[in-house]
């Protein structure tokens, strides 16, 4: 159940397996569990921190006399995945109302928010294409928002107007 594992979300790489053999226990990392033969752990998301590091010990004293919050950074509820061609995870979170974009690569992290003027109620499921254009979901306003790459908003499929959609 996706409440199970709000504020984690295990990357799970497949690799390509030979024939059928048993499940495998994961050799790394929290929680210890028993993942298909075709499944590999290899790590985890919570936060901002985990592709980006923690800040120098002078950042971190500055953030804190500032006042700045990493609050925003970490994932509330996770709901949808994806990863597009460059590695880069995307996160939809739903209580957040955020799309959250790890890329652990280029160690970045970045939020991607729907314009103020239409945001985001519930953003459920997440997508890419092979342009690694990003597709948002959103249940309660049954609608698909789209990103550019680098998080700007181009449009919606399905709007009619700001409360009606071709989806309802």
């Amino acid at each position: 159940h996706p409440r199970a594992i709000a504020g984690l979300v295990a990357v799970v790489r497949a690799r390509a397996v030979l024939g059928r053999g048993p499940a495998t226990e994961a050799k790394s990392g929290p929680p210890q569990v028993l993942l298909p033969p075709q499944l590999e752990w290899v790590g985890q998301l919570r936060s901002a921190a985990d592709v980006t590091g923690r800040p120098s010990r002078l950042k971190w004293l500055a953030q804190k006399i500032i006042g700045l919050n990493d609050a925003d950074k970490r994932m509330a509820m996770p709901y949808g995945i994806a990863v597009d061609s460059k590695g880069r995870v995307i996160v939809a979170d739903t209580r957040a109302r955020v799309v959250h974009v790890f890329d652990a690569t280029g160690k970045r992290y970045r939020v991607i928010r729907a314009p103020d003027s239409n945001p985001f109620a519930s953003p459920i499921g997440v997508a890419v294409d092979a342009q690694d254009n990003i597709y948002v979901s959103d249940s309660e306003r049954s609608r698909i928002f789209v990103f550019r790459p680098d998080g700007k908003y181009q449009r919606e499929i399905g709007a009619l107007s700001r409360n009606e959609s071709i989806f309802k």
